[in-house]
């Protein structure tokens, strides 16, 4: 069988063989007004992993991440700094960017930003409007969510999803409608629109990114856990409502990073970042203790966690070291070591083609690092041929990479 993923919406794992060979994925980026944390290193290791795969299977890759560089969060530290928004924004997009170089994420092909595509915006907007699903109230523009119309994706119901009630002043007709064109507010960036001054809904944003860079619908769509509603229901309304099809064919969504139980959030409090932790762990330290559990698994954060992640790593960088070595010592072969590598190779294909099980394709790898260093010589054609194999297996998971170099 080939590759299998879970799809949120269809709460099924698929096949996924994609027309032409070329995979078009969008992953939600990251709103830009603090330095990333472990739960965004897991969201962004986990969807590299993901695109690695897909590229060793022979895939072509279109990758887009979004920058979320305005939004109330930007716009209130910049005023407790004394600057300009944008500036905030560029300054957290560049650390950002440096994170992720760090952990060895490859970057994506397309790094849409907000603030760059308002224009764009603004022509959904009238779209919507022009459909009669969307109306203005005071300079304010609302996408109509009808009861029926939300929960394909989340599963959740009307009642779930209705977190208030609607006071009788209320601009809004629904209490699921949302607003995809926001009046200004002093201090705050602001463009003009036919509705007056103003700035985008985050909802609308992410749609109209996505689709300008890979069409109306797309391959993958990734993001965590909480984003599934309401942002990328809204997304797929707004699909819906402008009679574009699915706007997705795949729906994959990380689980989260907690610490106490707790999920890691910069709203929260509860984070440790990227940088805090690279001060006591190796960048293939921190990918190794994410990949340990399943994307979608929820997992929790604690040193002694990474310590025992750093243990294991050290054992899969002996071995490579070791096969390194013996590349160029005594000749013939270890029919068992290379049976056992067969073996290896196919529980890492199974693994990694059934919904990218990055848990079950690093214990392979490492049961088989532990064997490789439990003998006592490994002649040189069969060193040759593991040391590709553990290359194969690096590449794909991101790891030791400066020790296949030439």
């Amino acid at each position: 069988m080939g590759l299998r993923i879970y799809n949120t919406k269809t709460r099924q794992t698929e096949e996924f063989d994609p027309p032409g060979g070329e995979v078009r994925m969008y992953i939600c980026g990251p709103t830009v007004y603090d330095y990333a944390h472990l739960g965004h290193a897991k969201a962004y290791v986990v969807f590299d992993i993901i695109r690695r795969y897909m590229e060793f299977k022979g895939f072509e890759m279109d990758h887009v991440q979004n920058f979320t560089d305005i939004e109330d969060a930007i716009t209130k530290r910049a005023q407790e700094e004394g600057i300009e928004p944008s500036k905030l924004a560029e300054r957290f997009i560049h650390a950002f960017l440096e994170d992720m170089d760090r952990l060895k994420i490859r970057r994506a092909h397309h790094y849409p930003r907000v603030t760059e595509h308002v224009e764009d915006i603004i022509h959904v907007i009238q779209e919507l409007l022009d459909k009669g699903r969307a109306y203005v109230v005071e300079g304010e523009v609302y996408m109509r969510a009808p009861k029926g119309s939300f929960g394909s994706l989340s599963g959740r119901s009307v009642e779930d999803m209705t977190v208030e009630e609607l006071p009788r002043d209320s601009k809004r007709e629904g209490a699921l409608d949302f607003a995809i064109w926001k009046k200004t507010r002093e201090g705050e960036p602001s463009w003009p629109s036919p509705w007056g001054q103003g700035r985008p809904g985050w909802h609308v944003e992410c749609y109209v990114m996505a689709t300008k860079y890979l069409g109306p619908t797309f391959d993958i769509h990734g993001g965590g856990m909480d984003l599934i509603f309401p942002h990328h229901e809204s997304e797929d309304l707004i699909a819906q409502a402008l009679g574009k099809g699915d706007f997705a064919h795949l729906w994959l969504h990380n689980g989260f990073m907690t610490i106490e139980s707790e999920p890691m959030s910069k709203s929260l409090g509860n984070f440790v970042t990227i940088r805090e932790a690279l001060k006591g762990f190796d960048w293939e330290v921190l990918r190794y203790f994410i990949m340990k559990i399943h994307y979608r698994e929820t997992m929790d954060y604690s040193e002694g966690a990474l310590r025992k992640a750093q243990k294991e790593h050290s054992e899969v960088a002996s071995a490579i070291m070791k096969l390194k070595a013996a590349k160029s010592g005594a000749p013939g072969e270890d029919r068992a070591l290379l049976k056992e590598a067969d073996e290896v190779r196919k529980a890492f294909t199974e693994a990694m083609d059934n919904d990218f099980d990055t848990g079950r394709a690093t214990k392979a790898v490492l049961e088989f690092a532990k064997a490789v260093n439990e003998v006592e010589r490994v002649p040189s054609s069969t060193a040759e041929k593991l040391f590709l194999d553990f290359c194969d297996y690096c590449t794909v998971l991101g790891l030791c990479e400066e020790e296949f170099e030439a």
